[in-house]
């Protein structure tokens, strides 16, 4: 048996002899954090593989061809193609939005809906649309494109 100080922690930790003869047997270093650190840096390390399938998602379904095809495809869009991918990444999930296209639609139902509120920006003019069944919160600039697009609350509209 080995007794360790965790780098992490600073916990002692116990390693038995089984352990030990197993790292030796697959040539590894024997570890130098205790279990529940080790366990927190693999979910740390898994999630960290998690985002980098998601920013591959990202820009698969954010390509110049799609964004085109989504701001032509509805009254209300934003100033560019850009501006979209840039908003769609941010918060097409959370509004359970897989793709940009789907994103202005659903921005474009909040804006059109009759059961949305709607308030102009004391800041810069723009109109605020909120839908309390969605909790969606869209601003359109004074000038007709959509600033952005995402979740919120009643009171945070109330404050706009």
């Amino acid at each position: 048996m080995l007794k360790q100080k965790c780098v992490s922690c600073g916990k002692t930790f116990t390693l038995t002899d089984s352990e030990i003869a197993f790292y030796k047997s697959k040539n590894l270093h024997l570890p130098k954090r205790c279990e529940d650190c080790r366990a927190k840096r693999s979910e740390i390390e898994k999630r960290s593989r998690k985002n980098f399938f998601v920013r591959l998602f990202e820009k698969i379904v954010t390509s110049e061809n799609n964004l085109i095809k989504a701001q032509n495809s509805f009254g209300f869009s934003f100033k560019n193609t850009e501006e979209l991918k840039e908003h769609f990444i941010k918060h097409g999930r959370e509004c359970n939005c897989k793709t940009p296209k789907k994103y202005l639609k659903t921005a474009n139902k909040i804006i059109k809906s009759k059961k949305s509120l709607k308030r102009k920006e004391a800041e810069d003019g723009d109109i605020v649309y909120f839908n309390k069944n969605s909790n969606g919160i869209v601003f359109v600039s004074p000038k007709g494109y959509i600033r952005s697009f995402y979740l919120s609350d009643i009171d945070y509209f109330k404050r706009q």
